[in-house]
């Protein structure tokens, strides 16, 4: 099928651009195939689902579909906003729109500059992250052969595009004797992953960046010295590995579609050109993580692990490898695991504030909040200029009820990083816990100025406009705060997004969508601290006191702060009742929160 400059291979399962593959993986073309089968007509969600998801993956459809038509309007050049080829009928789904004609396998493909098959290094699509210890491929057989025709042809690659420097390297690193190494500099810098003296220091330096605090200020520039290090030595795998995860890391931050792509098919480069480098495996890591694919992903780390120990930089692969694993367990539950994976990279490089600050945040969500303190003042110790841990530290004070001590930590925060919209957001909740409306509201509004498209924080400028009464401005900031989170929502599938749809409709008194937001919410979020003290905020508003103080009485039980309980302002009408002074004078239950 061709339409305009692209052509859809569908019996080879390819995708080209001026007769130049593109890389596009199995799933997305697959996707794409169904809409050229149907030009100008919806092709629905339910089918897509039907026809290309297994039935076992009904959970993640919403989140997999998402992502596939993003990797394939960035393969196409293509937008949401103003679609060329792929049009979304929301809530229903898409329809191909741009005129098509179908090619014969007679017709030859045309190729730049008029020749016919001319191989390039831009024809071979990249290849798909390989999984490891997996009963089943990550992707379906078919798009193996691709595998099997990169390898096939990689010489040819190699004299026509320039990549001669990969097959040099190898060489170099099977047999050293056949090119002694003149200097213990250039040793080291063979061992690293490269000779060239000048790719180290850019690799070097886009390291440093990536430890700075206050980021993303910094992902850029860390992308740039990663791009410079590749630039001085084509073959430099770990360069690969560590722009692929600056790139998600930027990504996670600005959800630009193109930065998702080129992550995946960067951190498949450093895989491909050296599988011994942890780098390859973290970055895999951090992809599958972010994805929750928490089994692949500790799978990956695992590997990192293991391979990390003849790494040059043994401490700090080894300290990112144990995060990352570490994360991973969290993401399945598993906190005691986590935790001795935090102490692991901790031992690793003592002076990584990022160790401790991973692990201040898991006693912090397990309700340990004098850990978690004690880890932040080791943060501090390490990086004083620092905001994170002050704001981090804030918010263990706030949950302990020591509203002074958090507002001294919150203050610290701001003075250190006056744009950071999470400690102005933080600062406001203890004045409104305070119930100093006024100071509330002006440290909420400077939260949105800094963070104008965060939900969350319209939603409590709306909370302290309706405590003050002032019922028009907090209707607005609602309004605002659920248009903000509905496309949240839609385009990434967030899951605190949801919970918090909820909540909003509910304070609007709009109780169907907030019933069937509920519903949404207690499958995405079974058994989580905050999603029952929520669910017990918004049952108290519908009018469900019962409920309320059931799903209350389970927060407290999940380790949820009695004190924020007896804080919050929309709980006030239980004041009174004898079950909820039990559940706020309750002592705090030792129990691990991600666990239950």
């Amino acid at each position: 099928m061709r339409f305009g400059i692209y052509e859809a291979d569908l019996e080879a399962g390819e995708l080209r651009k001026s007769g130049r593959k593109i890389n596009l993986q199995e799933q997305p073309f697959q996707v794409l195939a169904q809409l050229l089968a149907h030009p100008g007509k919806l092709v629905t969600r339910e089918e897509l689902q039907k026809r290309i998801w297994p039935a076992d993956t009904f959970v993640d459809f919403d989140l997999g579909l998402n992502t596939t038509i993003k990797k394939i309007r960035a393969a196409l050049g293509d937008s949401a906003d103003s679609p060329k080829f792929i049009e979304t009928l929301p809530k229903r789904g898409y329809r191909f729109i741009y005129p098509m004609e179908e090619i014969t396998s007679s017709e030859p493909s045309a190729t730049p500059n008029g020749s016919m098959g001319m191989i390039s290094a831009d024809s071979i699509p990249a290849p798909v992250i390989p999984e490891t210890n997996q009963t089943t491929p990550a992707v379906p057989t078919k798009g193996h052969y691709r595998l099997w025709l990169a390898s096939g042809i990689l010489v040819t690659i190699s004299l026509l595009a320039g990549f001669s420097l990969i097959r040099q390297h190898d060489r170099i690193r099977q047999n050293p004797a056949r090119h002694p190494i003149q200097s213990a500099a250039n040793d080291r810098f063979e061992n690293h992953g490269t000779r060239d003296p000048a790719a180290l220091a850019s690799y070097e330096k886009g390291m440093a960046l990536l430890q700075t605090y206050d980021m993303p200020q910094q992902y850029d520039k860390a992308i740039e010295s990663f791009e410079q290090a590749i630039k001085a030595d084509p073959s430099y795998a770990a360069a690969y590995g560590e722009l692929s995860v600056a790139e998600w890391k930027k990504f996670d931050v600005t959800r630009q579609d193109q930065l998702e792509v080129k992550a995946e098919v960067d951190c498949n480069r450093s895989r491909d050109l050296d599988d011994q480098q942890p780098a390859a495996f973290i970055c895999q890591g951090v992809i599958h993580q972010a994805r929750g694919n928490f089994e692949r992903a500790l799978s990956n780390f695992s590997t990192a692990i293991g391979i990390a120990s003849h790494s040059p930089n043994a401490g700090r692969d080894r300290a990112a490898a144990y995060r990352g694993h570490g994360m991973a367990y969290r993401g399945l539950g598993r906190t005691q695991e986590a935790k001795e994976d935090f102490l692991q990279a901790i031992q690793a490089v003592p002076g990584d504030w990022r160790s401790h600050s991973i692990l201040a945040k898991l006693y912090f969500d397990n309700a340990e909040y004098d850990e978690a303190i004690q880890q932040n003042l080791e943060v501090i110790k390490i990086t004083p200029a620092n905001s994170k841990p002050f704001s981090d530290m804030g918010s263990s004070y706030m949950f302990k009820g020591q509203w002074k001590e958090a507002v001294a930590a919150f203050k610290k925060a701001i003075e250190l990083r006056p744009t950071s919209g999470e400690a102005h957001n933080n600062l406001a909740y203890c004045r409104l816990y305070a119930r100093d409306f006024e100071e509330a509201i002006a440290a909420f509004q400077e939260a949105v100025k800094l963070d104008s498209g965060n939900y969350v924080v319209y939603g409590n400028l709306a909370r302290a406009y309706s405590w003050k009464g002032q019922t028009e401005l907090a209707t607005g900031n609602y309004l605002h705060a659920i248009q903000l989170a509905e496309s949240k929502r839609s385009q990434h599938e967030d899951q605190d997004a949801i919970l918090m749809l909820a909540v909003y409709h509910a304070m609007l008194g709009h109780k169907d969508d907030a019933d069937n937001y509920l519903r949404l919410a207690e499958q995405k979020q079974a058994n989580h601290h905050e999603l029952a003290f929520w669910l017990g905020v918004v049952n108290l508003k519908l009018g469900n006191q019962a409920k309320a103080l059931a799903w209350l009485k389970q927060a407290h039980e999940l380790g949820y702060s009695s004190a924020e309980i007896n804080a919050t302002l929309e709980l006030d009408s239980l004041r009174a009742n004898p079950e909820f002074l039990q559940i706020v004078s309750a002592a705090k239950p030792n129990v691990n929160r991600r666990s239950q």
